[in-house]
């Protein structure tokens, strides 16, 4: 339920001041790290609610911190889904391995806790390019050809919902003509 509150706020363009996002940031992380565990049935308050803060708070900083971020870490925020999906089946693979080669031990564990991260984050990348980005593109060039919309409609479309929105958000005007240029292109040119 967070999680879709959270996009629908997000998708329509809403976001947090900078001094609340790194605060819900943060507040987020030590509630985590500091709330006892609980009864199974206050994991929505214990993990949940901390959770959102964390998440919200990342997304209301995306735009400032992105452009400071190196390529190859938004590379792998880009594959993060094939991350989570493959590091099911790398990590017990993974941990056949080093169960082969390295002795129980602290240091043992802390190799263990790097080699993961890496080769995990590795083999979802991995799969990330092979798979999920060819399938996107596949997805995305069909959505393309499908859709009938002209350009006429979809501008038209765009303006009423951005007045609708003004009317529930009211926002200066130079905002307001920074908000319609970022809704995207259509698709289908009225030419084709």
């Amino acid at each position: 339920m967070f999680g879709v509150a959270l996009a629908q706020w997000t998708l329509r363009g809403y976001r947090l001041h900078p001094a609340v996002a790194t605060a819900l940031l943060i507040g987020g992380f030590v509630a985590i790290l500091v709330l006892p565990m609980g009864h199974e049935n206050l994991r929505v308050l214990t993990w949940g609610v901390p959770a959102f803060a964390i998440v919200a708070g990342a997304v209301s900083l995306e735009l400032l911190i992105a452009p400071a971020l190196p390529r190859w870490l938004l590379a792998l925020g880009d594959a993060s889904y094939s991350i989570y999906l493959s590091h099911g089946f790398v990590l017990p693979a993974l941990m056949l391995l080093i169960g082969r080669f390295v002795s129980p031990g602290l240091w043992a564990e802390a190799v263990t806790i790097i080699l993961s991260l890496v080769v995990s984050s590795i083999a979802g990348w991995v799969v990330y390019r092979v798979v999920e980005d060819p399938m996107l593109w596949v997805m995305r060039r069909s959505t393309r050809f499908a859709t009938s919309e002209t350009s006429a409609s979809r501008r038209r479309r765009t303006w009423t919902r951005y007045k609708f929105r003004s009317a529930l958000a009211p926002m200066a005007a130079t905002e307001a003509r920074e908000r319609r240029t970022e809704y995207p292109r259509p698709l289908v040119s009225a030419s084709t």
